[in-house]
Order: C-alpha cells, then sequence, then structure tokens
C-alpha cells in the first residue's frame, strides 16, 4: 500500500510536533524544577549538578525546537542524541538501583532508548529536505 504524499508529509508533522513538543515540555522541567532535578543529578553523583541540569535542558529545548520546526534538524538530533547518551546511563541505571527504585530506572531507561531510536531516524531524514520546515540547514 501507497500512502499518499501529502498524508505522509502531514504525519511526518505531526510526529515532529509530538516528538520535538515532548522535548521542549520535559527541558521546561529542567528550568521549572531545577532545585529539585538538579538534586537528583547529584544525588546521582553528577559534578556541577545544576549547571549540568541548565546544560541537559538546554540541549533538550535547543534540540525539540529544531525537530519541530524543521531548524537545522541534523544538529538539533545530534544535541538530543548527546543529552541521552550521557543521561540514560549515568541517571537511569537501573542496573544499579535500589530495589524500590529499579522498576521506575529500568522504565526511565527504556523511554529514553525510545527516545534515541527515534532521534536517530530524524537524523536519518535530515539528509533531504523536510515538508513544513524551515528549509534553514537541510543537513547542517
Amino acid at each position: 500500500m501507497v500512502v499518499d504524499t501529502a498524508l505522509g508529509e502531514i504525519l511526518f508533522l505531526i510526529g515532529r510536533l509530538v516528538f520535538g513538543g515532548t522535548l521542549v515540555w520535559m527541558a521546561s522541567k529542567h528550568f521549572w524544577q531545577l532545585e529539585f532535578i538538579a538534586g537528583y543529578a547529584e544525588y546521582k553523583g553528577v559534578p556541577r549538578p545544576t549547571e549540568m541540569t541548565i546544560l541537559s535542558g538546554s540541549l533538550l529545548l535547543a534540540g525539540g525546537i529544531g525537530i519541530m520546526g524543521g531548524i537545522f534538524p541534523f544538529l538539533s538530533a545530534v544535541g538530543i542524541l548527546i543529552f541521552y547518551a550521557i543521561v540514560t546511563p549515568w541517571i537511569h541505571d537501573f542496573w544499579a538501583a535500589q530495589e524500590e527504585n529499579k522498576a521506575d530506572e529500568t522504565n526511565q531507561f527504556l523511554k529514553n532508548i525510545i527516545g534515541v531510536g527515534a532521534t536517530i531516524a530524524f537524523m536519518g531524514l535530515a539528509t533531504v529536505p523536510w515538508p513544513y520546515a524551515t528549509d534553514y540547514g537541510i543537513f547542517f
């Protein structure tokens, strides 16, 4: 079955808005709940937890906006991938979690792995022009 091109473009736009919007929402928590998230980062052994929370929130914010708007989509996805590559094994280390936290950390880890997969897919799609995008930086 071949899907109509216009339908495919609309579905791709909706996917970008959902994925990017979720990242923007996650980023906003890094700023609105800075003390709480930095405290958790400190508990997990992250050096300079407040600064790293701001940096990680900034990667999510820039990446999410970039994916939604098609603004430098490849670089946007790279920023998101950097976030996931650092945060996923360090913060959501379910293998080292106490028994009462193991299930939650496992779920958070797996949620991030889904994000990694989506991010890699967007990186692959960044090699072609995106419909309903700004046309800034098709590849870079």
